[in-house]
């Protein structure tokens, strides 16, 4: 998920991983199911994104893991909107939005932007707020892939035009990971910033308007350009950041300063031996850094980090010292920040608790339908623990299958669920199983190389099998040799 401007950099340099334990059985196990190593070695040759070696194999693991625990969530009726269980999922976004907040009351103190001001950037144009629903189909898919893709978006336009609303379809449909749990909302960008043929269509819409369907090389979208009244607020926000670039940077220059952060010589080593085992050190009191009345321990660095996309988190193990000591440096900063907003007394009011939520329960509502855990026959079918060990099993086997059978990418995991429910339940990866499943694929695709052969037919005047072939010396018709 996108984070906005002022999480201070954090994917410069990024980190995440997940436990392993020898358990050769198994590749994988999460809340009472095995996955195992054959299960494994097809998912790695058969489902788009999952690469067919063993960071491949730990990344399609770990998948699994977080979808079992999802949907094992939701069959044992568990409490999952309870506030303080939303809370901690949406960790990241609340923070993230102490930290606007307190940033904003910083600039409102140095200058006011008035309404007039808001209006004018409004209607001028030269930045807009758009709000799109992406159906990806990625540049040089087969054409049944583009042609399915095509047909979904001409769907979700036609929802859109008997009325539904625009953010509850996004939430459901999009396949934009950034935009797809606000609304579909993008952030506010001057023309020039998004891709050519997006720029085209949305400095030609009116406010409230509804695009048709159109391509990048992304897939297909459907935008709107939301009215007025519904943009005022971000571009608020965006005219009081524009105004205050300066501010910014002397403010947050000043923090590691002020506070004096310094971090310790021995943080890149202790982060190193940290990814192997995340889940295992969750609580480790280890010191990363030190400041002014308190420090940073490798636990709460963990929590920062699995904040990232995990298409980020995973290269925090290859990075330099320098690397290592630059994102130590990014999260006190945050750290800190959000330190001079607690002094401030800045919290969030009722309406954004609310926006808070309404995003999480159409998030979750979208991974359900996704899982095909969202109807009460799936409660039914699994009402006592072996039937709901079963149910999950399928559940989880059949999302990857249809994934396989659509060349589709699979369902993000939204927020910070993924380890707030790994930190809950019983979960780990299995060197042993994910070698198991490595050396399955080999022959797999041994088998497959030979099957091609054999299938392939033999050119006219081929001797009869079992023949010897003396090659010959002298030039064949064509310039071709045996």
């Amino acid at each position: 998920m996108r984070r906005s401007w002022w999480f201070l950099g954090l994917t410069v340099v990024l980190a995440g991983c997940d436990a392993f334990q020898a358990h050769p059985d198994s590749a994988a196990e999460a809340a009472g199911v095995k996955l195992p190593p054959s299960q494994l070695a097809v998912m790695m040759a058969s489902v788009k994104g999952i690469k067919a070696n063993r960071g491949g194999g730990e990344f399609a693991g770990r998948l699994w893991i977080d979808y079992v625990l999802v949907t094992n969530m939701v069959a044992s009726k568990a409490n999952y909107s309870d506030s303080a269980f939303v809370a901690e999922a949406m960790w990241a976004d609340i923070t993230e939005m102490r930290g606007v907040r307190w940033h904003d009351s910083l600039v409102t103190l140095r200058g006011h932007i008035g309404s007039n001001s808001v209006d004018s950037a409004f209607r001028a144009g030269e930045a807009r707020e758009l709000q799109h629903i992406l159906i990806r189909a990625d540049s040089g898919s087969p054409d049944s892939v583009m042609v399915k893709a095509r047909k979904k978006a001409e769907q979700v336009l036609a929802r859109l035009k008997k009325g539904e609303e625009f953010g509850k379809v996004a939430s459901e449909m999009s396949d934009d990971p950034g935009s797809k749990f606000r609304s579909g909302i993008l952030p506010i960008e001057p023309r020039g910033k998004w891709a050519r043929q997006f720029d085209e269509v949305g400095w030609k819409l009116a406010p409230g308007q509804l695009s048709t369907v159109f391509t990048t090389r992304f897939g297909y979208h459907v935008m709107r350009r939301p009215t007025f009244e519904e943009s005022k607020d971000a571009f608020h926000r965006y005219l009081l950041r524009s105004a205050s670039a300066g501010v910014d940077s002397t403010y947050f220059d000043s923090l590691p300063l002020r506070w004096h952060l310094t971090v310790v010589p021995k943080a890149p080593g202790i982060i190193r031996d940290a990814m192997s085992q995340p889940d295992a050190i969750r609580d480790s009191a280890a010191i990363l850094a030190t400041y002014t009345g308190g420090n940073l321990p490798l636990s709460t660095l963990l929590r920062w980090a699995n904040a990232l996309p995990i298409q980020f988190t995973e290269r925090l193990g290859s990075q330099a010292d320098s690397g290592l000591v630059r994102f130590v440096e990014i999260i006190g900063q945050n750290i800190l920040l959000i330190k001079e907003a607690d002094s401030a007394h800045v919290v969030l009011d009722a309406d954004d608790w609310s926006g808070l939520k309404d995003r999480y329960v159409k998030a979750i509502d979208s991974l359900k339908i996704a899982l095909d855990i969202n109807g009460q026959g799936f409660l039914d079918s699994a009402a006592t623990p072996d039937a709901r060990l079963r149910i999950v099993a399928d559940r989880v086997d059949s999302l990857f299958t249809r994934a396989n059978n659509t060349g589709r990418r699979l369902p993000p995991i939204p927020f910070q669920l993924a380890p707030v429910l790994r930190s809950r339940y019983p979960h780990h990866l299995s060197d042993g199983g994910i070698d198991d499943a490595l050396s399955q694929l080999r022959l797999m695709n041994e088998d497959s190389a030979t099957a091609a052969t054999r299938r392939k037919p033999k050119p006219a005047g081929s001797p009869p099998t079992g023949t010897t072939v003396i090659p010959s010396s002298q030039a064949v018709p064509g310039g071709q040799r045996p």
